[in-house]
Formats: C-alpha cells, structure tokens, sequence
C-alpha cells in the first residue's frame, strides 16, 4: 500500500505537536515534521511494518452489516485506490486519528465517504488548550476517533510506540491465542523473537518457546520462527545473537526461520550463509558401566620445565587444567563384553564419535557421591544474568562440566535451594529469574566425562574357550567448552 503520498505544502495544515524537550503546556513545531515522523516510525520498526498490514487487511475483509444498503455501499467502497476500511484502519495505526470527509449528493444526502490525509488536518484548540473542533484543509467536516499514542504526546504513534513501555512488553512476553487457536485451529503458529533474540537472552526465548508450545500444542514443524531485529545501526553487534536464535530454532526444527526484517538486513549487510552440517562428533549414550567400572585412570598435564646450571627450575603448564586419560581393558571379563566393547566400537566409528563415561573415581561434585546444592561455586548473581555453566573447582583449577546426569542437578542461591531453573546444553544452568548482585550462585550435580577412542584400531583376542582378554582399550578425555 502507498502510505506517504505529497507532502503538504504549508507547514500551517498540520496538527501541533508538543516538544519532547519543553515545559509541559508548551506547544511547538517538533522538530521532525509529522510526515518524517511517521516515515522514520514505520521503517524502522518492523513490528509496525507488518502490523500495519496485517491489521488493516484483517479489518477491510472483515463482515460489515448495515440496517441500510445505500451506507454499507459507502463503507465498502473504494479511496486513494484502497478500500475506505483499509485506509482508515491503516491511517488509526500509522497517524492515531483517521478522518472521514462526508460528500453531498447536492440533495442532502452523502454521495462519497472520502479517507482525508491526516497529516493536512490541523487543530484549534479554546482558550482552555482542548479541541472543542477539528477542521480539515479543504471544504467538509470530518470525524475523528482518537488513538491513546495521538499527537499530543509529541510524536505520532508509530514513530512513539517503540519507545514505549507498552511496545517493549509486547515484543517481550509470551502474547498468544484464546482456545480458539489451539492445535490445529491454525496451519501455522507464527513465533515472535525481537529483545530476547537480539540481546542473547536464549534463556528467555527457550522459556517462552516452551511455554508457546505447551499451552497451544503446535509441533515445532508446525512453527514459523522470526528472529530479530537491530533498530540502530550502532547495535549491529546484536546480529550474533539473532543469528543463534535463528540457528536454535533450526535445531528444534521448525518449519521456517525468518531474519527480520529486511531494511535493517540491508542497511547493516547482514548476511546467513547456509553451510553444510557438522558431522555427529557426539553421541550422547553412557560407556557400558559394567566396562567402565574398573578402568584405569591416568589424569595427565603438560609441563614445560627448564633448569638452570644451577639447579632452579622454572616451570610452565601448557594446559589450563589436567586431561583425564582411561584403560577399560579391565573390565572385560568375558566374551559377551568382547562383543559389547566390539559393537559399541564400531557404533562411534572409532575414535570420530565421542560419548559419555562414567569416572569411577570422580563423577559427583561432592567428594563423598551425594550431592547437595551448595556443592560448588558457579556463579555471582548481577541482577542481568540468568544463564551459569557447571563447573567443578579442585582448588584453584576450574574443571568445566557439560555433561551432568539429568534429574541430579540441585542449585541453591545464597545457600537457599531452588528449583526455578531448567538445565539447558551443555550444563548450562538456566535460573526463572536473574539472581540479585553479589548473591552467590550454587550448584550439585552428578557428571559424566566425554571420551573418545583413543585409537583407530581395537586388538581383541580368545585365550580360552567362552573367555576373553582385551589387553588395552584406551579412552581420552574430549574438551568440549
């Protein structure tokens, strides 16, 4: 639809706004003219751009009855092009007011129901500031609906409504259907991601996703997801997090995944390239235990040591922290574990697959294997952050954790437990609520480690008839964050 027609030649036509910057009572020009205001609102705000459309499409095909045909004829005829229902609801969006010029047929009566460009209607107000009466730039009389974001706040609604509180709650919380658009009411469940994606806040948009999907029951091949947007060219750093919102939502495989929106895609060239898919370096299933329960362990670091002629040493560690290394071999007893380890083998494709062991020495986050909540120090509460990564402290060394064991974790805050928290990937410790600054942040948990194969090759062989021998089976530890 073509929204910004002629300019209007004298300023005098317009509405009055109020000065953002003045005293109240003081009533001025605003700086930006009302049709730039408008203009600068509506691109730059995807939300109005496809509001707007949606919206006054929705109310053109809308039923109208009429106890009168000569007025339902009227209604749904066309102005400027569109029909007279679309321009109007159109004009209440973009303007906050919409005028309707009534022509006579010369008998008294309305010939035409004519849609009178807003921003060349001006106001007189009475003595006492209000507008008793509004007149039109031209011959007629025009009626007027109010809009709540009119001109009189100092800008028109859809240049003013990104601004707003109200405007940042829509695009932040969950909005969704009554029971009329439950599953499968609809085709097509479209999800909305604006603040959450672009501030990272996968902690939010999980939750909101979730609670979307349980409450209304659409699959997620049934989903639409949008992600987006960057208002200012000066946040285009915010497209990493659209792009891992986009790419999270790929993940749980929805329908279709849409950047938004197109204006600010271009002006900051922000470009999704489509790549191939990673081969599985994963597979999340747990080493046979009755195998792994008696494997060696051989933590191992990299030291560099030089020593002088004098005998002193200075010394450097090459790793952050130690790398665990494991011989199963142990635990093969008979030839029903030689087929376990062989098939479980050839599962991960030797060493290209990684997969959960059990240590048998240290696999809980309190030394005694029962965990509590105030196990480990994971984080410091900042009134921001929601999201905190498992950790495992052996003193001053900080083991990442990103495989507990599910139905273990247990999170205190303050010392205080909690159960306002989703385990995300990667143990990541997703808390409802960002904790208060400087709370402590606790955690216990069960773990797995992540292992591969050591070798391109597994040498197996019978001793003795319906008994085994594997002499070496060696796992290393894989880093994952």
């Amino acid at each position: 639809m073509k929204w910004f027609g002629r300019k209007s030649g004298r300023d005098a036509s317009r509405p009055v706004l109020a000065r953002g910057q003045s005293a109240p009572g003081s009533w001025g020009d605003w700086p930006q003219t009302y049709e730039a205001q408008i203009r600068a609102g509506y691109t730059a705000n995807p939300v109005a751009q496809r509001a707007v459309r949606i919206v006054a499409e929705a109310v053109a095909s809308a039923p109208l009855n009429a106890s009168d045909p000569a007025l339902a004829a009227l209604v749904n005829a066309r102005t400027q092009g569109q029909e007279l229902i679309q321009v109007v609801a159109a004009q209440l969006l973009l303007h906050g007011n919409a005028y309707i010029q009534l022509l006579g047929d010369g008998a008294g009566g309305v010939a035409e129901l004519f849609a009178l460009r807003p921003e060349r209607v001006s106001v007189e107000t009475d003595a006492g500031g209000c507008a008793p009466v509004e007149l039109c730039a031209g011959d007629g009389g025009g009626l007027r609906r109010h809009h709540r974001f009119r001109e009189r706040d100092g800008r028109v609604p859809v240049a003013g409504r990104g601004r707003s509180g109200v405007g940042r709650r829509c695009r932040s919380d969950v909005r969704e259907p009554g029971a009329a658009g439950l599953y499968p009411a609809f085709d097509v469940l479209q999800l909305e991601d604006y603040e959450w994606a672009a501030a990272g806040n996968a902690v939010a948009t999980a939750r909101g996703v979730a609670q979307a999907q349980e409450r209304l029951g659409y699959p997620a091949g049934r989903q639409h997801y949008f992600a987006g947007f960057v208002r200012d060219p000066e946040d285009a750093h915010q497209w990493r997090g659209i792009a891992a919102a986009a790419d999270a939502a790929r993940s749980r495989g929805v329908a279709a995944t849409f950047i938004w929106a197109l204006p600010q895609v271009i002006r900051d060239g922000f470009v999704a390239f489509d790549q191939e898919e990673e081969m599985q370096a994963f597979d999340d299933v747990l080493f046979p235990i009755a195998l792994g329960q008696e494997a060696e362990v051989a933590p191992e670091v990299s030291t560099a040591i030089l020593t002088s002629a004098g005998g002193h040493e200075a010394r450097s560690a090459a790793w952050a922290e130690a790398r665990t290394r494991y011989d199963v071999g142990p635990g093969v007893r008979g030839e029903a574990d030689i087929r376990a380890l062989l098939a479980f083998y050839r599962a991960r494709m030797g060493p290209a697959r990684a997969f959960r062991l059990r240590d048998p020495f240290d696999a809980c986050s309190n030394a005694d294997g029962a965990p509590t909540p105030i196990d480990q120090l994971i984080g410091t509460g900042d009134d921001a952050t929601q999201m905190f990564a498992l950790v495992k402290h052996y003193g001053e060394v900080r083991r990442r954790i990103t495989r507990p064991v599910a139905g273990t974790v247990r999170v205190a805050i303050d010392g205080v437990e909690t159960t306002a928290f989703a385990l995300g990937e990667r143990g990541m410790v997703m808390l409802d609520e960002a904790p208060e600054a400087e709370s402590l942040v606790t955690a216990g948990f069960r773990f797995d480690v992540v292992v591969r194969f050591a070798e391109d090759s597994l040498s197996v062989n019978r001793a003795t008839f319906m008994a085994g021998a594997a002499m070496h089976v060696p796992l290393v530890e894989v880093r994952e964050a």
